[in-house]
């Protein structure tokens, strides 16, 4: 149960900077879009455009979605750690050592 708490953690952590990892993925998108406006004729081929603006639209729904999904995993796994941690009558030391 430890291992899996502190797994938890390590892991909501992770998932809580998905919405950087988003951003990210929208300025590579978007800087993908302003490159085929700026090397074909006008405002380019749509098919082209399109592509960059769907990536950019992708990668920030998914930082959105699992940013929360990291922080709930976050929390439940930091409350099963200290339960289990006042479980064993180690409420004085540190997470990792408990």
């Amino acid at each position: 149960m430890k291992t899996l708490s502190i797994a938890g953690i390590v892991f909501g952590a992770l998932l809580t900077f998905a919405p950087f990892w988003g951003l990210l993925g929208t300025v590579i998108g978007m800087v993908k879009s302003f490159e085929t406006v700026g090397t074909t004729e006008s405002m380019g081929d749509p098919s082209l455009l399109a592509d960059g603006i769907s990536a950019s639209l992708v990668s920030t729904v998914v930082g959105v979605v699992l940013c929360p999904i990291g922080i709930a995993l976050l929390v439940v796994s930091i409350i099963a750690a200290v339960r289990l941690s006042k479980r064993k009558g180690h409420q004085g030391t540190r997470l990792g050592t408990a």
